[in-house]
């Protein structure tokens, strides 16, 4: 029983990872100012932002995954 419920918590945590937003993730993807000696440099952050459709599969796919994770946690108790 340990076993589905630790999958069913990893589904859930990947499942919410596909949905954050994009903006919402902070770190090496984050466009910031940098002083390199005497100059500042602008980063870049994402170049592109994914197609719609590509968006939508990705949140349907979390909802999945998370839906999943919820149905075996709940029938490992």
């Amino acid at each position: 029983m340990r076993d589905v419920l630790a999958i069913g918590m990893l589904a859930v945590l990947v499942g919410f990872a596909l949905m954050v937003p994009r903006g919402g993730v902070s770190g090496s993807v984050s466009a910031r100012n940098v002083m390199l000696g005497n100059q500042r440099v602008s980063t870049r952050g994402y170049e592109g932002t994914p197609s719609c459709r590509s968006r939508v599969v990705q949140v349907v796919i979390g909802l999945v995954l998370v839906a999943a994770g919820i149905a075996l946690i709940a029938s490992s108790g």
